[in-house]
This record gives structure tokens, sequence and C-alpha cells, in this order.
């Protein structure tokens, strides 16, 4: 069963639903032939990467990767130019709060309520500046494919 951007397959060894993100479109008509889900879903390229994060994006379907420490992000294109935006708007001296190891963070929140990131000032420049990156060379390829 396809739902949003998950494939659901029922296990039976362990008798549940496991969820598995959904293909590119240029894999799919191979997956059904073969009735398999690949491990590696896309044929990715790095755009920018950092000690801390990497942010890659699929040749075929233009999904972007966000890699940071033990955080991945998936974003489609339009959501991806929309995450940067919107943190680009985030201050860290006015939305970090003191957490119990004393240190500052700035938090995050997900579309999922019980889900928050954490981030020191120096790792939320870093990023914010990586993503900054990685989209001026989407862009690039965008323009060198013919698309806008």
């Amino acid at each position: 069963m396809i739902k949003n951007n998950f494939i659901f397959v029922y296990s039976k060894e362990r008798e549940q639903f496991e969820y598995f993100k959904k293909p590119c479109l240029a894999m799919l008509g191979g997956m059904a032939k073969a009735g398999t889900i690949p491990s590696n879903m896309c044929n990715t390229r790095i755009l920018c990467q950092t000690a801390r994060t990497t942010v890659s994006q699929c040749t075929e379907c233009g999904m972007f990767f966000i890699w940071h420490h033990n955080i991945l992000l998936n974003f489609k294109q339009k959501e991806f130019y929309l995450f940067l935006t919107h943190i680009k708007k985030y201050v860290f001296q006015q939305r970090s709060i003191c957490f119990p190891d004393g240190e500052y963070r700035l938090l995050m929140h997900s579309a999922a309520e019980e889900i928050s990131m954490a981030f020191t000032e120096e790792e939320w420049e870093d990023i914010k500046e990586v993503l900054t990156e990685a989209a001026y060379l989407a862009n690039v390829y965008a323009i060198l494919k013919g698309t806008p």
C-alpha cells in the first residue's frame, strides 16, 4: 500500500506493517517487475558537505536529502526551498533555550508535535550555510538541465 511518500509492506516475520520511503518515479517500473524494494532508492549527488552536514539531491526525482548528525530530512524541491526560507528567519539569540547541560540550543519543531530538533549556535549557522550553498548549486544544475 502506498500512502503519502511511504510504501507500507506487511512483514509476516514481525507480524506488523513496515514502511519504506517511496522511491523516485524512475525506479517504480523496475521495482514492480522485481517485486523488491531497493535499499538505496535514489541516485543522489552531493550538493554541499561539511564535517556535520551533507545535502544531496536525487538526479531523477529531485528529492533533497539533508543529513545532519543522526537526523535525515527529506524534501521535495518546493518543500526544500520553503524550508530554507523558513529557517533563515530564525535568529539563534531569540529562539534558543538553555538545556540541562548548560548549553543554549535553538529548538526547531517538526510536523510531528512530539519531535523537535535542537541545534547549538555553531550547528545552526553551519546548517543554514550548507543549505544555502546546496540551493545555489541545485539551481545551477537545474539551469544546465534546462528546467526552471
